[in-house]
């Protein structure tokens, strides 16, 4: 039977059909994504067979070590570094050290940068032992070693547990059922952009529960299905990814969610147009983001009414009670 995989409601209306992978273009065939009438979520229905979603993994960005890449490319990693040192009030490295009479071109650099959700929150709390759960590559929690914390990563693709391995990262290779390996481990867990990728996302949010430490911090971050650029592009929207993506929350419906489960729940809304772009160069049929969708991305950043309930991301900061 179909089912809402949130609320188990058979209730649903047909939202989207014939999207295709956009993204990664690396899964064929079209999908379909439903709204559940009860609690909003929207879901891709029917799932994907399991050869199909392998493939839909093949070219993942997550594939990438932190560490990869030579000439320019670390030289574009030190400048990264050199503007999070100034924004977290932190020694990145390897960073750049640039000369005192640079500080305020920097200081400018570093306000505007745009940093990953939680990065930010893992600076300003107390370090302790934190698992990324759906870690990729390690990127978060290579920062996060150098903020302090003793640092794990959980992930399923092997492609992406060998380039963390590879930056020296302490990694398991598996699902998100692995949790449940550990009972009151962890001080914070990362959920970064996992949680939609999921067949039975309450039961993740269970063993994420018992796999922190009483007064431990979640920080999960999701499409949020009621994006206003989502309502914008419709089934071209860049938060869909099919067949990736296989449950998208609103965030009332995720808050109550781990309000149930035992966490006291904190917005981090932003309400940013973080998708707009790709969401304009999918719409087109491009492959490329090229200068017409960064001009479309600015005139919606005009147009849209831009609310918190509209954001392209739910992100949240959840503490286990």
């Amino acid at each position: 039977m179909d089912v809402c995989p949130v609320c188990s409601s058979t209730h649903r209306d047909l939202l989207h059909e014939g999207v295709r992978d956009w993204s990664f273009f690396s899964a064929p065939g079209s999908w379909s994504y439903w709204r559940c009438r009860e609690c909003g979520s929207v879901y891709l229905n029917p799932l994907p067979r399991p050869e199909a979603i392998g493939r839909a993994y093949a070219s993942y960005y997550t594939h990438v070590g932190v560490t990869s890449g030579i000439g320019w490319r670390r030289l574009k990693t030190r400048w990264k570094n050199e503007r999070l040192s100034v924004r977290l009030a932190r020694n990145i490295s390897p960073r750049l050290h640039l000369p005192g009479f640079l500080a305020s071109f920097v200081s400018l650099k570093a306000n505007r940068m745009d940093l990953a959700f939680g990065w930010q929150e893992l600076a300003e709390l107390n370090p302790g032992e934190l698992m990324d759960v759906g870690c990729g590559a390690g990127a978060t929690l290579a920062l996060a070693r150098q903020l302090g914390w003793m640092v794990h990563g959980l992930e399923m693709d092997p492609a992406a547990v060998q380039a963390a391995r590879d930056d020296g990262l302490d990694v398991l290779q598996g699902g998100f059922e692995r949790l449940g390996e550990f009972t009151a481990a962890f001080d914070a867990l990362v959920c970064s952009h996992v949680i939609e990728h999921v067949f039975d996302p309450v039961e993740m949010i269970r063993l994420m529960h018992a796999a922190l430490r009483p007064g431990g911090v979640l920080l999960l971050a999701t499409p949020n299905a009621e994006s206003d650029v989502h309502q914008h592009f419709g089934k071209y929207w860049r938060g869909l990814e099919a067949p990736r993506h296989l449950v998208l929350f609103t965030e009332s419906t995720l808050s109550d969610l781990l309000t149930a489960a035992g966490f006291q729940v904190k917005s981090h809304s932003d309400g940013c147009l973080e998708t707009a772009r790709e969401s304009a160069r999918i719409a087109r049929q491009g492959r490329r983001v090229v200068a017409a969708d960064r001009e479309e991305a600015r005139r919606l950043e005009h147009a849209l009414a831009r609310t918190p309930q509209g954001q392209d991301f739910i992100k949240l900061v959840a503490s286990k009670r």
